[in-house]
């Protein structure tokens, strides 16, 4: 589930697996202790379950990143209304995302003396610096260039907490009902640690816990459809026959329900008829 710090291994050896299983498809060819491209398959494994360094853009970069994935989804759809809205990426986009503490502004601002270039955010910016390597002072240089780096609390959920599964599903949950018509009201709280009796210890997770027109809803989001496990739907049920929502979503990015998964959902929906649950399954697909 969503944000829970104990499923971080896990979530690596995920990651590290579709890597590996991604290098097979690319490169059928036998992989043993020989092979010249061993190398290159322990940088592509090592890489894939890694924490991402952190990347400072330019404004300047940053239109030129958003003028470019716009060319790409309009090409592919011509007929997306918010990207044919939304032309450019503007001052006010890019404040709003600062004050929103999602981006940060800051500087790479070199030490006079040993010559360390390192990124400061605009909040440790200040007359006299004071270099982390050497311990020197030196002058913040008149005009330094700007530059923009992501929230590394963002960044990591995104990674690694399924932050932006998460959002997709609140987003299409705003958009659309159960009936298909459009939401009049939606209230949602973050995703919720649940206990058994008197336990210190989480039972489970929730990832989505809503009202939507009136019918409390509780969901759980993967950033992959094949990431669900027995054990997980298990947990599902019992939260469900406690809770009774109208309504359990079950949500993964992708294209495809694996048949396993898809039979533990049937499972599911069989276990809850009778409590009046109704069991929903969800493919989020990212317009392109």
């Amino acid at each position: 589930m969503a944000g829970r710090a104990e499923h971080m291994p896990r979530l690596r050896e995920e990651y590290a697996l579709a890597a590996i299983r991604q290098w097979f498809i690319e490169r059928p060819e036998q992989l043993d202790a020989t092979s010249p491209h061993l190398q290159e398959f322990a940088r592509r494994v090592l890489a894939s379950s890694r924490e991402p360094e952190p990347k400072e853009l330019t404004l300047v970069a940053l239109r030129s990143r958003f003028h470019n994935l716009r060319s790409r989804v309009l090409e592919a759809n011509p007929d997306d209304p918010w990207w044919q809205q939304q032309r450019r990426l503007d001052q006010s986009d890019v404040e709003g995302l600062v004050g929103a503490r999602i981006l940060l502004q800051g500087a790479s601002v070199p030490c006079r003396a040993c010559g360390t270039n390192r990124w400061y955010p605009v909040d440790d910016l200040r007359t006299q610096m004071r270099c982390n390597g050497c311990l020197s002072t030196f002058p913040l240089p008149v005009a330094p260039d700007w530059s923009f780096r992501l929230n590394e609390l963002v960044q990591s959920g995104l990674k690694w907490h399924g932050l932006l599964p998460t959002v997709h599903l609140l987003y299409v949950l705003l958009q659309r009902n159960s009936d298909g018509y459009p939401t009049r009201s939606f209230v949602t709280i973050p995703s919720q640690n649940l206990f058994e009796g008197d336990s210190d210890s989480p039972y489970t997770e929730l990832d989505i816990l809503a009202l939507q027109d009136g019918e409390f809803l509780i969901g759980e989001v993967k950033s992959r459809p094949e990431a669900f496990r027995p054990e997980g739907f298990a947990k599902l049920l019992e939260v469900a026959k406690a809770l009774l929502p109208g309504r359990l979503v079950i949500a993964a990015e992708g294209e495809a329900w694996p048949p396993e998964v898809e039979g533990q959902i049937d499972a599911l929906k069989q276990s809850l008829a009778d409590r009046d649950v109704i069991v929903t399954k969800m493919l989020l697909r990212w317009r392109r």
